[in-house]
């Protein structure tokens, strides 16, 4: 319920933006309109216009390209067949929607002139945001993305109700920045997660970095007794030369555990940064983190030739997920089912639901139903 009222807010607001529902009886609407939005410029197989998908996205090209393989566009694709399959099941269900299709367009908000580039392109995403509100008024629901980066800032500029999948940062639960922001991650409640790890080890000392500010965070070790003895402020375009700085501040102190508050990007610039320095990465000291810290982009080139991506150690990524479900067995068998109908034409070994890969894909698909529930709560209400 609390959601319900929660969302309804959200549309009243995104409802204000001129956008265009077709009208028919019992005032839902003939069409809804949700784009889909990420990197849709690299995946293996697609064609564009502008920024428009105009192709098919579940292709045997696709899904041999990302089945068992864990990386972001993997994660990203993933994630676009589960809302794909949500809404398929959606427009099938007249209970739900009745009279109502609910139509999908995708845009792609990586600049396609840069697609090997490392970075999140946050700059052409923010164009993109503001084309589709300007020249795509019938899109009433935006869900997607990929870099938690580019999410904070487009989530700032769409006046529509965005949700996604596996975006992590507590500086989503600012309201006044992102008031039509939903995630399927818990944004909050990492500091005492934190303190409970760090009470069971008789830890009372850390160091924290952070490129969020990490309120939360500063305020729960305040009140659960962890003293923050060195905090470092960075930005996600942090340099080696400030990582060494902050290295040598971590081992003046004595600094045995880190904390480090950031995406994933820059978390794995600051932790291989100081590990190919060799200062406060090893046997003897213990790194917890917000995201999992992915491996630098020509990392021999940009840290040195000390630079491995399997240096990682003694790292513990937490990671907010919200409790599964009663009936989440049963959703998850259906939603395999339909995923192995959706591509039975590649000839391809269908998944079992106890092995299957693209788990990620169950959030989009959670996600596009609140949006779709957001939605009817609201028709019904206004009716």
């Amino acid at each position: 319920m609390e959601f319900a009222i929660t969302f309804v807010r959200l549309l009243l607001l995104a409802l204000s933006y001129p956008i265009i529902l077709a009208e028919a009886q019992n005032n839902f609407p003939t069409t809804l309109t949700i784009g889909l939005i990420g990197p849709y410029a690299k995946l293996t197989e697609v064609t564009l216009e502008g920024s428009l998908v105009v192709s098919e996205i579940v292709t045997a090209a696709n899904v041999e390209s990302y089945t068992w393989v864990y990386d972001d566009m993997s994660f990203f694709y993933w994630n676009d067949v589960g809302a794909q399959i949500a809404i398929d099941q959606i427009n099938k269900n007249q209970t739900l929607f009745p009279n109502t299709t609910i139509v999908i367009k995708r845009f792609n908000d990586f600049d396609p002139h840069f697609l090997d580039s490392p970075g999140n392109s946050a700059g052409y995403a923010i164009q993109i945001a503001q084309e589709i509100q300007q020249d795509h008024p019938d899109v009433a629901a935006i869900f997607g993305g990929l870099m938690t980066g580019t999410t904070l800032k487009t989530a700032e500029i769409y006046k529509l109700p965005y949700c996604t999948a596996y975006q992590l940062s507590s500086r989503f639960l600012d309201r006044n920045l992102y008031p039509y922001y939903m995630s399927m991650t818990a944004n909050s409640g990492m500091a005492e997660s934190f303190c409970l790890i760090l009470h069971q080890w008789n830890v009372k000392r850390v160091g924290l970095i952070t490129s969020t500010g990490s309120k939360e965070i500063i305020a729960g070790f305040g009140a659960c007794g962890i003293h923050i003895v060195t905090l470092s402020k960075i930005d996600t375009h942090v340099t080696l030369k400030e990582m060494k700085e902050i290295g040598g501040l971590l081992k003046y102190y004595d600094i045995r555990y880190v904390v480090l508050d950031s995406d994933p990007a820059t978390s794995g610039f600051v932790y291989f940064a100081l590990a190919t320095l060799n200062m406060t990465v090893g046997p003897n000291y213990v790194w917890l983190g917000t995201n999992y810290p992915y491996p630098v982009d020509d990392g021999v080139k940009v840290l040195g030739k000390n630079y491995k991506s399997s240096m990682i150690k003694d790292f513990i990524f937490l990671y907010g997920e919200n409790p599964k479900a009663p009936n989440f067995a049963s959703m998850f068998e259906a939603y395999v089912n339909a995923y192995n109908e959706m591509t039975s034409h590649f000839n391809g070994t269908p998944f079992e639901y106890y092995e299957f890969d693209p788990l990620n894909g169950m959030s989009a698909y959670d996600c596009i139903n609140m949006l779709a529930y957001g939605f009817k709560t609201f028709f019904k209400q206004n009716h």
